[in-house]
């Protein structure tokens, strides 16, 4: 399985996608150096030798581990993210987990709703 998914900051008062408006502009996240940094410190193993482009993986048994493809992009400061996400049920928590480290909401491009703790064990993607 595998669907893309956009960390924002947006005000918990837009309910989807269909919700935002042109005065719905999130503020950006941080520093490009800060966001890296953040990511680095709660997952010592993720690969950000290329400062636009990261990975976190879990390997998992039994096929159930997951990729996080992490597009920070060049702009700085970093506006938003987006993540690319292969695998396993364990990568919906995984990709909570860094919204909640980066202050932002994930918002499911597939469905155009925001990701919530319930989807986690869901398999949603």
């Amino acid at each position: 399985m595998s669907w893309n998914i956009v960390l924002m900051r947006l005000s918990p008062d837009i309910a989807s996608a269909a919700d935002l408006t042109d005065e719905d502009a999130p503020p950006p996240i941080g520093r490009s150096g800060a966001v890296r940094d953040v990511i680095r410190t709660a997952y010592p193993g993720a690969d950000l030798s290329d400062p636009a482009w990261g990975f976190l993986e879990e390997p998992g048994a039994d096929g159930d581990g997951w990729l996080l493809e992490l597009v920070i992009g060049a702009a700085d400061p970093v506006e938003s993210l987006m993540v690319r996400v292969r695998g396993g049920d364990g990568a919906v928590a995984a990709v909570l987990d860094l919204a909640d480290l980066l202050d932002c909401r994930a918002l499911d491009l597939s469905s155009g709703d925001f990701l919530t703790r319930e989807d986690a064990g869901s398999g949603t993607g």
